[in-house]
Formats: structure tokens, C-alpha cells, sequence
């Protein structure tokens, strides 16, 4: 029987718009994240070290 797949997601800011708020979390595993009210285009991102903090969706990334 095969093994399970594990998919693990991490935070990678984008360097270009948001790197100097994010950058201490480069390369953080995500434990969950959820979309915001208000349009914003960002979502709640919940830090494998329970750090919140918002990003973009295509700053969380499969690992």
C-alpha cells in the first residue's frame, strides 16, 4: 500500500510589494488560513508558531 501524500504549506512574501513586513516569516509553515471581509485581496494567515499575520493567497504556497 502506497503512503499517504503529505502537503505542507509555507509563506513566501512577495519580494517585489511586501518583503520588509513579511520577511522574518519567509519560509514559515502555514497551520491555516481564511479568506478576510472587505475585499482586500488578503487572507488571514495563522503561523505554524501561532503568529498571525495577512498575505496574499499566492503568498502561501505548497511546500
Amino acid at each position: 500500500m502506497k503512503e499517504p501524500l503529505e502537503l505542507r504549506w509555507i509563506l513566501r512574501p512577495d519580494p517585489a510589494t511586501r518583503s520588509s513586513l513579511l520577511a522574518e516569516h519567509d519560509g514559515m509553515q502555514v497551520h491555516s488560513m481564511r479568506a478576510t471581509p472587505g475585499g482586500d485581496g488578503l487572507v488571514d494567515v495563522v503561523l505554524i508558531d501561532g503568529e498571525r499575520v495577512r498575505a496574499h493567497r499566492y503568498e502561501v504556497v505548497p511546500e
